[in-house]
């Protein structure tokens, strides 16, 4: 499974360490907590998301059960 996340715009003037930045995990059998704790939390902090804040908007988002 991989994940890439890269700017919709030229980001050259903004704060944004890389113009692209992907995460690969070597199987495609993860579990949710596995995509957000390999994939997606390290990715948003590869492009220039602070962890704090990461770990403060998911502790204050309900769980989903759509």
């Amino acid at each position: 499974m991989k994940l890439t996340l890269s700017p919709s715009s030229d980001q050259s003037e903004e704060r944004h360490p890389y113009p692209a930045v992907s995460i690969e995990i070597p199987h495609d059998d993860a579990l949710m907590d596995q995509v957000f704790e390999y994939l997606i939390i390290p990715a948003l902090i590869a492009f220039g998301y602070d962890r704090k804040l990461i770990d403060d908007y998911m502790d204050s988002k309900p769980p989903s059960h759509e």
